[in-house]
């Protein structure tokens, strides 16, 4: 089930219990789309079946005064909201994604490649399908809702 990885999960639980460091933020995002669920481990990532596919990049907001690349957080009720700000973009197809199946979780990462993983969540609304070579993936400003509950 999509959510918060077990990596961040142990980082928490350390920082708390532990008094160990937190991790360090990372200084560049890198969004990951999956043909299933990622699991707590970020499983089942696009890959050579997909060609010209990679992970998209979106820095991290430095400042929390600054709504650059990322919404302010909302609280609606117990769950916290934040979302994109500025357009995510993948890289241009060089044929078809997930043998042109619908492309239905998204992933958070550290690094382009390997990394920390973050966190995952489910691709809401119309299907997302890329079944032709030349395409442009992007999300849309306020269309990369995270929300932790």
């Amino acid at each position: 089930m999509p959510g918060i990885s077990t990596d961040l999960k142990k980082a928490l639980a350390q920082w708390i219990f532990k008094q160990t460091a937190f991790i360090t933020p990372p200084t560049t995002l890198f969004y990951s789309l999956h043909s299933a669920d990622p699991g707590d481990v970020g499983t089942n990532e696009l890959d050579v079946l997909s060609p010209g596919y990679a992970r998209a990049e979106l820095d991290p907001d430095p400042d929390t005064a600054t709504n650059i690349n990322y919404t302010n957080t909302n609280n609606i009720g117990d769950t916290l909201l934040i979302n994109n700000a500025s357009v995510i973009t993948f890289p241009k197809s060089a044929s078809l994604w997930n043998n042109g199946n619908p492309i239905p979780f998204w992933a958070l990462w550290s690094q382009s490649t390997g990394g920390l993983f973050i966190m995952a969540g489910t691709i809401s609304g119309d299907p997302v399908v890329v079944g032709t070579s030349g395409v442009i993936l992007s999300v849309p400003v306020e269309h990369l809702i995270i929300t932790i509950s």
